[in-house]
């Protein structure tokens, strides 16, 4: 039995079972971020200040800071996924941006993420379509061909013989990524108070 199921009624659809999971995993990771987030802000109000950003100890610091929460954020991509994988794989595209050790650490995100299980993920089809896979495909590979933040594909033939490929999203992220997003948002406005009342123009 799946965690989730003990806490809801066996007469409840699963998709709805999963919808308000998805809002209480929401919340679990909002405290993941909260929590990766002020690590990250206390590490470097803490360690750079009063260092001569002239000298090379100074640069040797930040660039540890730089790694240190670059694999805080990978962790918390991977483990919150949804939009945090997501927010995590687009921090690792900045290359002209972003620090060398940000880059580094945050590309691995771009290769293919794990997929759920098919009795897991077939839940959104049978939700949106309002009837079981087989009633509306003729064949339905059960193993997903590719992965990603958000969703995973399928191969399937439909009733007529033609070959699709079909997107699942994740069950839970029609609700998670509405709340995953109000907190992000809240954190960003945090990051932007912090960045203004401790003023980090000698750190670029």
């Amino acid at each position: 039995m799946c965690i989730r199921d003990r806490y809801f009624t066996y007469g409840t659809d699963q998709q709805t079972r999963n919808d308000v999971w998805g809002i209480a995993q929401s919340l679990y990771s909002g405290t993941h971020a909260a929590y990766v987030v002020g690590s990250c802000i206390f590490d470097y109000t803490y360690n750079l200040r009063g260092l001569d950003h002239t000298t090379d100890h100074y640069h040797d610091v930040r660039s540890q800071i730089h790694s240190r929460c670059a694999k805080r954020i990978l962790t918390l991509s991977e483990k919150n996924r949804g939009i945090y994988l997501k927010a995590g794989q687009y921090i690792g595209n900045l290359e002209r941006i972003m620090p060398k050790e940000y880059t580094d650490v945050l590309k691995v995100l771009q290769d293919s993420g794990p997929s759920l299980p098919f009795e897991e993920a077939r839940v959104v089809i049978d939700h949106d379509l309002g009837r079981p896979v087989e009633e509306v495909f003729e064949s339905f590979d059960p193993k997903a061909i590719a992965a990603a933040s958000l969703a995973q594909v399928h191969v399937a033939k439909l009733k007529t013989g033609e070959k699709v490929a079909v997107k699942i999203q994740f069950p839970f992220l029609r609700t998670q990524t509405r709340s995953d997003f109000e907190v992000i948002k809240g954190l960003l406005h945090v990051c932007n108070y912090l960045l203004l009342w401790y003023n980090f123009k000698d750190i670029d």
